[in-house]
């Protein structure tokens, strides 16, 4: 996984769902500097987290890894 990539497909799922920072923050149980930071490209995200978007917003695992 890239952080470029996984970085497009945060913001893709933010726009989409039309979700600031601090929502998907609550919804995934992180701090919204994280979700800052994903959104960023300045980190990945951990498996829980992963998981989390998986679960949530039923986006293949694949489509983490694509690009």
């Amino acid at each position: 996984m890239n952080k470029l990539h996984f970085s497009k497909t945060i913001r893709a799922i933010m726009k989409d769902r039309d979700l600031t920072q601090g929502e998907l923050a609550l919804i995934l149980n992180i701090r919204q500097s994280q979700v800052s930071n994903l959104s960023a490209g300045k980190s990945l995200p951990s498996y829980t987290t992963l998981y989390k978007l998986h679960d949530k917003f039923g986006i293949s695992y694949a489509d983490f890894f694509e690009g």
